[in-house]
């Protein structure tokens, strides 16, 4: 295992703190505690996609974006054709190898 975890309940997490605490959510707010969880298990090699909602004003606000990882907003109906191509894209530049993949 790489980087340094802490115990959460039974399992381990990681230390790295992938969305930052420049986000406008109130304390406490699900949403935010379960993005953060969720990138502590998924790690820096994810690409977040979200619909127009709330967190689109509470996660982004310029200069304070809270991603540390690659995030893209979108219409609500297009989040999954948006992140389809967007996988699509990666193949193509893996087969060609030009994916800079991060370390």
């Amino acid at each position: 295992m790489e980087g340094e975890f802490i115990k959460f309940g039974k399992n381990l997490v990681s230390k790295e703190e992938l969305l930052s605490s420049g986000h406008r959510a109130c304390q406490g707010c699900g949403l935010a505690i379960n993005i953060r969880l969720a990138l502590k298990v998924l790690g820096k090699d994810t690409i977040c996609f979200t619909p127009a909602s709330c967190w689109s004003g509470v996660g982004s606000s310029y200069p304070d974006a809270a991603w540390e990882v690659p995030w893209m907003q979108t219409l609500f109906e297009n989040v999954s054709p948006v992140a389809g191509g967007v996988e699509a894209a990666h193949r193509i530049l893996e087969e060609k190898g030009k994916r800079a993949v991060r370390k």
